[in-house]
């Protein structure tokens, strides 16, 4: 699996913004609940787009061996594509240069969307190209203390190839009649009920984890980074001790992006092993859980 991810480029201090919406008593409180110092919010001429291209560029530039026409698949997956329609996957894969034979696929799926994407790459022949981009800052016109201080906008490509992967576990689950808890409606800003948001990660996450964990013992566990008050809460909760990946607080909460985004990051300084097992777990946006198990094929 090879990952390649870009942010927005306007850094935006957290601190400074609490304060100046708040005030400096709400600093710590609402830091030590949302976790970022930092988060990324697009420019007038960036979109879910534009950091999606990036995101891809970066990888056949980081991994310069990477043969196009050994792409059969491309899935955009975003909540905010730069068109309402058509969706991102066609620009990307005209942008790129695939051939025009290329299945193009765009999914909305929210905090889900990487780990619903790997599950679609694994009913598709060859190898698939996943580009997670989104753009949330696009429905935050006004300061809310639940969504303005962790939500990021970035973008992350992924080259996955069934072929080194076996699928050992898939599960999806949504809570009925709660799609209104993380929203958004048209030309209205988002909206999240942190309190429902945390009684499903309680009730639905942490009874799921701890399933996987007690019949599969994966090695690696990467978790989508919702916030640190949620990251915290799990690993309180996990009846095995068990290292949980985070980088919640130096980039924020990129949605369909966190996963791969944390992925790259240990890739970048450790090797998965052969009959190694990782889980992903995506929450979030539905509200709903996704995660796969995947163990790594011993290379030929």
């Amino acid at each position: 699996m090879l990952i390649s991810s870009s942010l927005a480029k306007k850094k935006i201090d957290v601190k400074r913004l609490i304060k100046k919406e708040l005030g400096t008593q709400f600093i710590s409180k609402v830091i030590k609940k949302t976790g970022p110092k930092n988060v990324y919010h697009i420019f007038n001429d960036e979109s879910s787009l534009t950091l999606g291209l990036n995101a891809v560029n970066k990888l056949f530039k980081n991994f310069n061996y990477i043969k196009k026409k050994d792409i059969k698949n491309i899935i955009s997956v975003t909540e905010t594509p730069k068109l309402k329609f058509p969706g991102n996957s066609f620009d990307y894969a005209s942008n790129v240069g695939l051939d025009s034979s290329t299945f193009c696929l765009d999914i909305n799926s929210g905090c889900t969307g990487f780990v619903d994407a790997l599950k679609i790459a694994f009913s598709m022949k060859g190898k698939s190209l996943i580009v997670c981009s989104e753009t949330y800052s696009k429905h935050q016109k006004i300061f809310n203390r639940s969504v303005t201080p962790i939500f990021s906008d970035a973008a992350a490509a992924i080259l996955f190839d069934k072929k080194n992967w076996k699928l050992i576990d898939f599960n999806f689950q949504y809570e009925k009649n709660t799609s209104k808890l993380i929203s958004c409606a048209n030309d209205q800003d988002m909206q999240m009920s942190g309190k429902d948001v945390v009684n499903f990660v309680s009730d639905k996450v942490v009874k799921y984890l701890n399933n996987v964990i007690s019949k599969y013992n994966p090695e690696h566990i990467f978790l989508h980074q919702g916030s640190s008050f949620v990251l915290d809460y799990i690993k309180s909760k996990l009846n095995k001790r068990i290292f949980i990946h985070s980088n919640i607080k130096h980039i924020g909460n990129t949605v369909s992006a966190s996963i791969p985004i944390l992925f790259e990051k240990y890739l970048k300084t450790t090797k998965i092993k052969d009959k190694e097992k990782i889980l992903f777990l995506g929450f979030g946006v539905g509200v709903a859980l996704s995660g796969i198990l995947l163990e790594k094929k011993k290379c030929k």
